[in-house]
């Protein structure tokens, strides 16, 4: 079993990209990038927000292999609809917030246990436990319980810091782009290594006599998403070494911006000055 812990690096670079520039083809890089992870739930996430952001400005044929993606995870996930009897109370999954209620769509999540938590002001707290079967919808219903008595609070002053001094004008973040190409590279790294070990497996199975076509089917699946991965961290490698070099040898000068947006077939990187 690989390191999935490798592939964060990426995901993050993805995510931190599309909060720049919010461009749908990068939605695909990230359900890529979520299956690797072993993700379902993400991963189905993100490839129907490509479908949906992206509309017709998305080839057929990509269209086809998306929809084909999300029937291979949708036996892994389920659905819950959440309903919690405070209006604006925050709903958890697992400690991550997810909405506020009331939630409009069922929340997808991964087949197994998971907490769901809906928390309010002046309220106490609730926690369900909720198992996910694959493939299954169900419900849970949160009703907070009695309010807490709220006791005034002397709010102190915020401290006032003053801005510290640079040295030589050089910005302190340099390091960001450059950890985050190193990340990239060694996911792709990793990545790579797999994908050579899945093609191997799959050329030992097609040897096999009395082979089942499900068996060949999965070991062909696993070639061509590993692959896939792999050339999308490698194109986010490259486009990351490129900008951190950038903002290396511009370091002195300040107002200087630079967003990374990395599609299928596309590669774009954003100055501001």
């Amino acid at each position: 079993m690989f390191d999935q812990q490798q592939y964060q690096p990426a995901l993050d670079a993805f995510q931190h990209a599309y909060r720049l520039s919010p461009a749908f083809r990068i939605l695909y890089n990230i359900a890529v990038v979520d299956m690797a992870l072993a993700d379902a739930a993400a991963a189905s996430s993100a490839f129907r927000r490509y479908l949906e952001e992206g509309g017709d400005k998305i080839e057929p044929s990509r269209v086809a292999e998306v929809n084909e993606q999300l029937a291979s995870l949708e036996p892994r996930t389920g659905t819950v609809s959440v309903i919690v009897d405070a209006a604006g109370a925050n709903v958890l999954v697992d400690r991550v917030e997810v909405g506020r209620a009331p939630l409009v769509l069922p929340l997808r999540l991964n087949a197994g246990p998971h907490l769901i938590t809906a928390t309010a002001a002046g309220f106490e707290s609730v926690t369900r436990t909720v198992e996910i079967a694959p493939g299954n919808q169900q419900q849970v219903r949160i009703e907070l319980e009695s309010p807490l008595e709220a006791t005034p609070r002397a709010v102190a002053p915020p401290p006032i810091v003053e801005p510290g001094p640079t040295v030589g004008g050089e910005r302190p973040s340099l390091w960001v782009p450059w950890a985050i190409t190193g990340g990239l590279g060694a996911a792709t790294t990793i990545t790579g290594i797999f994908a050579l070990k899945a093609s191997a497996h799959q050329r030992d199975v097609q040897g096999t006599k009395g082979i089942h076509t499900s068996d060949l089917d999965e070991a062909r699946s696993s070639v061509k998403s590993r692959a896939l991965a792999t050339d999308v961290l490698f194109g986010a490698t490259a486009a990351a070494a490129g900008i951190a070099l950038y903002l290396t040898l511009t370091a002195p000068s300040h107002g200087t911006s630079a967003a990374i947006v990395i599609a299928p077939g596309a590669l774009e990187s954003r100055f501001t000055f």
